[in-house]
């Protein structure tokens, strides 16, 4: 049991890292292009991306806000925007991995042991 889970972690990693910098790279191509509708978001910062303009929790909370909706919805502003529609793609391709590799492992967690 002890080797499904390490190989769980580990493609954990190998997507949620990933992950991470593509939500990253979207809040920081919104703040350098789009200054005005970053602002209207909310300030959203990234996990590792705060720009200075960034308010801890508020930020925080847009950032949550934002990335939710950036999985089912796309803003004028990435659809008028060539490198960002590339980075929303991968962010939601990069969840659905993320969502399918959790299931799969609940399913193989719920079937008996032999």
């Amino acid at each position: 049991m002890v080797m499904p889970i390490a190989l769980f972690v580990s493609l954990i990693l190998l997507v949620l890292l990933p992950l991470f910098a593509v939500c990253d790279r979207l809040v920081k191509l919104e703040w350098s292009t789009h200054r005005e509708i970053w602002q209207q978001d909310g300030r959203p910062c990234g996990f590792l991306f705060h720009p200075p303009e960034a308010r801890s929790l508020r930020s925080g909370l847009a950032f949550q806000r934002v990335s939710f909706v950036w999985l089912f919805k796309t803003p004028a502003w990435m659809r008028q925007d060539e490198k960002a529609l590339r980075v929303v793609h991968r962010l939601r391709l990069l969840w659905l991995l993320w969502n399918a590799g959790v299931i799969a492992f609940v399913i193989a967690a719920m079937l008996p042991v032999r």
